[in-house]
């Protein structure tokens, strides 16, 4: 396990704190003051808190969690409280709390994350009746709203994961923001990698995977995922893009054959946001989803994409101007390449083309694309 950098280790806890945790929710934390009662009321509210604990590493926070997490501990005997009085990388800070973590069980809880109130039970349970799994996943809500709990979401699309597919999981990291797993695999494998900033969840599952450990899919939206593009995956998308290829390349099994490119999107936007509660007995309204195209299946690509240049042809089918030809041209986290790309289909001598450029849930390209279409003949679809 990665060794963080040293400091006395003065954990708070409480006097009767919980003596045999089922489960450890590894909370890692920096200037996340706005978030931390809404985490702390989320997972205080968890069906399986009388067998869980809460560690907190509050990595040199320059905002006043500490005030915070103490209220918190004089009324509950779950959590486990560390600040270090520098700044440490988040996968320092993880390995800190893997460390201190004493449950048969672990889960990374983010402070802007929220789950349905028997979400960590439910993964848990699938866990204890499946133990030839080494990790449980679900599907989750999107929210752009920040603080919204599972009660009261303003989702905006939903991550439905396939699956279980060790391949697939080196093509694209679907397993979420909010698994469930075995400590064991720390004991087994080490701690998560100091050389991955962002990236570095993703490299210890295609580590384990790699060494033939087996995940397992529960079909149930159990979570609520904050679209923020402060987070430290959003905030760094290109290094997020070369640390998940590194740790492809690193961990591929060559007895698999060949490396499949990265590939897959499982993200689902709805027509407009509607407001939920994860936790009512009801079923979710239902809204009609428009899914952005999975690169692994190339028809169903082709597909959606068809039908995005249709839908752009027939809201410009009154103008006087209409473009003759269409040109479709699909992206995913290709920054450096799509500019020239673009360029050779505007440099056309024919003139009378659109471009329609489709964004497969890929990082942000729009301040690429705005210097280059001053004649406003780029369409495009994120």
């Amino acid at each position: 396990m990665d060794a963080p950098r040293e400091f006395p280790e003065v954990w708070e806890r409480s006097a009767s704190f919980v003596e045999t945790p089922t489960l450890s929710a590894l909370c890692f934390v920096y200037g996340a003051e706005r978030f931390m009662r809404g985490l702390l009321d989320d997972l205080l509210a968890q069906t399986i808190l009388p067998r869980m604990e809460i560690v907190i590493v509050d990595t040199g926070s320059p905002t006043d969690e500490a005030t915070i997490v103490r209220e918190y501990m004089a009324k509950y005997p779950n959590i486990a409280y560390l600040r270090t009085p520098e700044r440490e990388t988040t996968t320092s800070a993880a390995n800190r709390c893997i460390a201190s973590a004493r449950g048969k069980y672990v889960t990374l809880a983010c402070a802007d994350d929220r789950h349905r109130r028997d979400a960590l039970e439910r993964l848990v349970d699938v866990l204890e009746r499946s133990p030839q799994h080494a990790l449980a996943y679900a599907d989750v809500a999107i929210t752009d709203t920040e603080n919204e709990n599972a009660d009261t979401a303003t989702v905006v699309g939903h991550l439905r994961w396939p699956d279980f597919d060790p391949v697939r999981l080196f093509q694209v990291c679907a397993v979420g923001p909010q698994p469930v797993y075995q400590r064991r695999l720390h004991e087994q494998y080490g701690g998560y990698d100091s050389n991955y900033v962002t990236a570095g969840d993703y490299e210890f599952w295609l580590r384990v995977v790699s060494q033939g450990e087996t995940f397992v899919h529960v079909p149930e939206v159990l979570g609520v995922y904050l679209r923020s593009q402060s987070s430290n995956e959003h905030a760094n998308q290109g290094l997020s893009i070369a640390e998940s290829e590194k740790a492809r390349i690193v961990h591929w099994p060559h007895a698999w054959g060949a490396r499949p490119a990265p590939a897959g999107c499982y993200l689902t936007m709805l027509p407009s946001p509607v407001r939920v509660s994860l936790n009512a007995d009801a079923p979710a309204p239902t809204a009609a989803a428009v899914p952005l195209a999975e690169p692994a299946t190339a028809s169903a690509a082709l597909d959606a994409m068809s039908a995005l240049a249709a839908a752009a042809a027939t809201a410009r089918s009154n103008a006087e101007d209409s473009p003759l030809v269409s040109v479709i041209m699909p992206t995913f986290d290709r920054p450096d390449f799509l500019p020239r790309a673009v360029q050779s289909v505007l440099a056309q001598t024919y003139r009378n083309v659109e471009l329609i450029v489709v964004n497969d849930a890929g990082c942000p390209v729009e301040d690429l694309l705005r210097p280059l279409d001053p004649d406003g003949r780029i369409t495009y679809v994120r």
